[in-house]
């Protein structure tokens, strides 16, 4: 007998298939005349903070008197709170007993159309969008089994030839028209709460000077990445910054660690590993919008291919990353100032050698104005 897993994944081609018929969609252009607008985006926190230019590109297009409204996955629907740019936030969850009061109120909104941003949409968000808005202009991406649910889709190179943001941005073009998508850095406001949170850690961690200015650079080290694959070795970091900190020594000031609560076994033995005044631990944080406005402070960030790189990316600042192969396009730095070292492709980050981190970070210090 077939175990669970192999029956979803028998079952998912044909339902998807279903679901496209269930739609019926016929191409037709995007209403111009749209006053109500349902954006649609699946993903964690970095796929978020990319979305936000995209939904100030569409805010700019069809000014401030149309309504739109905003649904994302729930673990991080909270990072969208109070965004400056949407009216209404909806959050999608598992629990049926709580999705259905969410769709009827989606439904009660009626909504004239649906921007997916999903470029390969799933199954689970496609019945929402066809339950929350089935009378609606549905626009989106290139997922084959699901392009009959959408009277407008974009055909889209292969993942890894093409920066996300360029694939969102072609998926939106049907709503944003030629309205600049991401001119302007910083391109994500967070509330002022949140700002005081960071300032209040960033103080706490950061030495100043007698005269209340910072005496040399500041590098953010985060270590968590989510996924064993993108993860880099404990052993690593201690060689790369048992080099970098001694010979930075005047030039950078203050080396923050930083990593997820899971995590932070092994950022607090990494800073005692060093034992240098320089190199300081960032209290634990629950909040991940202060993690990234903490990342807007730094000078330069260090980290693996995680929600950080486009966290710092959204506030200017300089990365040095490390990712997998098939990720050097489709998730580098957006518009600042970086450097990406990519594994040997078919290897893990836990491959990358610290002699090329090194050399990376060298070469985009020296790119950086100096400092007074």
């Amino acid at each position: 007998m077939a175990d669970k897993d192999t029956m979803v994944w028998m079952l998912r081609r044909p339902v998807k298939s279903f679901l496209a018929w269930l739609a019926g969609a016929k191409p037709q252009p995007f209403p111009a005349d749209a006053q109500r607008i349902l954006v649609v985006r699946e993903g964690g926190f970095g796929d978020l903070i990319l979305t936000m230019p995209i939904l100030r590109a569409l805010r700019q297009h069809v000014g401030p008197d149309v309504t739109i409204d905003l649904l994302v996955r729930e673990p991080v629907a909270g990072m969208m709170a109070d965004n400056g740019v949407t009216n209404n936030l909806y959050a999608k969850g598992n629990n049926l007993f709580r999705a259905v009061p969410t769709i009827l109120a989606m439904r009660r909104r009626r909504c004239q159309a649906v921007v997916d941003l999903v470029s390969s949409p799933s199954l689970s968000f496609a019945l929402w969008i066809l339950a929350a808005a089935p009378r609606a202009h549905r626009s989106g991406g290139d997922k084959a089994e699901l392009r009959g649910m959408y009277h407008q889709h974009v055909e889209l190179p292969p993942r890894p030839s093409i920066h996300f943001m360029e694939r969102l941005r072609r998926i939106a073009a049907f709503a944003t028209g030629d309205a600049p998508v991401c001119d302007d850095i910083p391109w994500f406001s967070w509330p002022e709460g949140v700002r005081t949170q960071a300032d209040l850690v960033w103080q706490s961690v950061v030495h100043k000077s007698n005269s209340g200015t910072q005496s040399g650079r500041v590098v953010l080290v985060n270590l968590s990445a989510g996924l064993p694959r993108r993860t880099w070795p404990d052993r690593s970091y201690r060689e790369l910054l048992s080099d970098l900190v001694p010979r930075y020594e005047g030039r950078i000031q203050s080396w923050i660690i930083t990593s997820s609560p899971a995590d932070r076994p092994r950022a607090e033995a990494l800073t005692a590993a060093l034992n240098r005044p320089e190199v300081v631990i960032l209290p634990p944080q629950s909040d991940f919008r202060v993690i990234a406005a903490l990342a807007g402070r730094a000078d330069v960030v260090l980290t693996p291919d995680t929600s950080l790189v486009h966290a710092a990316s959204a506030a200017g600042i300089p990365v040095v990353g490390y990712t997998v192969a098939e990720n050097v396009i489709s998730w580098a730095p957006w518009k600042i100032p970086h450097e990406v070292v990519a594994a040997p492709p078919g290897m893990t980050v836990s491959a990358i050698p610290v002699s090329e981190v090194a050399a990376a970070f060298d070469r985009l210090l020296s790119k950086l104005p100096r400092r007074p």
